[in-house]
């Protein structure tokens, strides 16, 4: 039986280059694929690793996501759509930490 995404949408990591990268939510997890100088470069998040997003409208092509994880990585990103992902993913990700209430830094990668 093959899955279907919830959402697709373009994306750019801020720490590395992907040709034809695409972002795809699933019920229960994230992938990030697309090609590299190496070869293929895939990605997959389990929802349930995610503890916060962090979305902000921004100049265009600038950062403008970021996705928490529970080992305190955080993905840093411009990802299409990023209004309707960070609720798309709020609504399944089973362990977001509701209560934070720290204040939205700009989001910019620690690189």
């Amino acid at each position: 039986m093959h899955e279907v995404a919830l959402l697709s949408s373009r994306f750019r990591f801020t720490d590395r280059a992907l040709f034809f990268p695409k972002a795809r939510l699933y019920r229960d997890h994230i992938t990030f694929s697309g090609l590299q100088w190496k070869g293929r470069y895939r990605l997959t998040v389990p929802l349930a690793q995610v503890t916060r997003v962090e979305w902000q409208t921004t100049e265009l092509r600038a950062t403008n996501f970021a996705i928490h994880l529970h080992n305190g990585e955080t993905l840093w990103m411009w990802l299409k759509g990023a209004g309707r992902w960070k609720f798309k993913i709020e609504e399944h990700a089973p362990n977001l930490i509701s209560n934070d209430v720290r204040p939205l830094k700009p989001l910019t990668s620690a690189a």
